[in-house]
């Protein structure tokens, strides 16, 4: 079964929300979104708030933040062909007692696809967490 365009977008904005609860405010202020490189462990956004995206950190606040995550193929398998009426990965429930090579967040998968490189998806995310908005509006 796909993951919806609506099912992500409502995954990301629980992430997010609960993100910005588990976070400190030291690890928010990090996020840059003129940085942002979806491929880059130091510049995503968990290796932007932790310093890599597989610390211990990066590890703890996602098992904070994420009720759900989708398994490793997610990310590799690409996304539908780009246009994201699905994904062809699978959601993988908790991330809890998974390695963290073995999964990815919502958000992680959100920010590299590409119609929210181009829509301002991203944009609004990272403003949603740095606190530059109180709500997060996705397209």
């Amino acid at each position: 079964m796909k993951t919806t365009i609506k099912t992500i977008n409502e995954l990301v904005i629980a992430e997010a929300t609960n993100l910005k609860k588990n976070a400190t405010v030291e690890e928010l202020e990090n996020l840059n979104f003129d940085k942002l490189q979806t491929d880059h462990s130091e510049l995503c956004i968990y290796g932007q708030m932790t310093g890599v995206c597989i610390s211990e950190r990066a590890i703890d606040l996602i098992e904070l933040s994420c009720e759900r995550v989708f398994n490793d193929k997610s990310h590799n398998d690409g996304f539908d062909g780009g246009k994201m009426g699905g994904i062809k990965g699978e959601l993988n429930g908790s991330p809890l007692g998974k390695g963290r090579g073995y999964y990815w967040s919502p958000i992680e998968i959100f920010i590299d696809m590409p119609r929210n490189k181009s829509n301002g998806n991203n944009k609004r995310l990272v403003d949603f967490l740095k606190g530059v908005t109180s709500e997060l509006k996705l397209k």
